[in-house]
């Protein structure tokens, strides 16, 4: 594990001074529910992120880390609840279109009370993985990206997102 974060940080340091090689963005979009146990709990929740790119010839290596508050769909009297989404994928470029994916891991934590079983805490944390696909624009001067990303939480079709975003680069 230590020799992983050595050599990613002799990456990024080499490509520091290299124009266009490493890039950060911030991103802001929605997160759709889109798996079976899942869309029955939640509905469209707004997101916001950042993201780290380095870019290797027609490859890129990209770390994500964005926070999305849920939005609930069952009458609970109090309701708070957020999915953190840590990631590091790998996108290749075809194009003006890119196509990548990625592992992560996906903090979710909930908190409400229901009318029938009381009470309910819980922050856990499960691993995933996503698939993207997106493009580069250049509107009013900036560096910008509409991208789609299919998010399986917890590995699982039923606990699957689609987001969608736009990422201004700085």
């Amino acid at each position: 594990m230590k020799l992983r974060v050595m050599l990613l940080l002799c990456l990024l340091t080499a490509a520091y001074g290299q124009d266009d090689v490493l890039e950060f963005g911030f991103r802001g979009g929605a997160w759709i529910p889109t798996g079976s146990w899942i869309s029955k709990s939640y509905t469209t929740s707004p997101a916001l992120g950042a993201n780290l790119m380095l870019h290797l010839g027609g490859s890129t290596i990209e770390a994500n880390l964005s926070f999305v508050r849920l939005r609930e769909k069952r009458d609970l009297d109090y309701f708070s609840g957020s999915i953190v989404p840590v990631s590091l994928g790998f996108r290749r470029y075809t194009g003006g279109v890119h196509f990548g994916a990625g592992m992560g891991m996906y903090l979710v934590s909930e908190r409400y009370e229901d009318p029938d079983y009381g009470e309910y805490d819980e922050t856990s944390d499960m691993g995933g993985m996503y698939y993207c696909v997106g493009t580069r624009l250049q509107l009013w001067g900036m560096n910008m990206e509409l991208e789609a990303r299919y998010h399986l939480v917890d590995y699982a079709y039923s606990k699957s997102f689609l987001a969608v975003s736009t990422v201004v680069r700085i």
